[in-house]
């Protein structure tokens, strides 16, 4: 929970603020999500489920599969 509290105060400050904990927390998130192995294989005989995201800095969303992230977007808007 350091790691949303923190990304919560954060999105209030519109300034990114992390503890050293949270830190460490958002590099092994950050190479999770990155690792291949961390999506799934997309299934073209299932159905896909796109999940939108936007703020007034940045927009992002996630395709899925039987509730696994088959990808994933993130864009800054500054």
């Amino acid at each position: 929970a350091p790691l949303r509290e923190d990304l919560a105060v954060s999105l209030q400050k519109k300034r990114l603020i992390l503890s050293p904990e949270s830190q460490l927390l958002f590099k092994q998130l950050k190479s999770e999500l990155c690792n291949i192995n961390a999506l799934a294989r997309p299934n073209s005989h299932d159905t896909f489920v796109v999940v939108p995201d936007s703020s007034a800095i940045a927009l992002g969303g996630t395709l899925s599969q039987n509730n696994r992230i088959v990808s994933f977007f993130s864009k800054s808007l500054s």
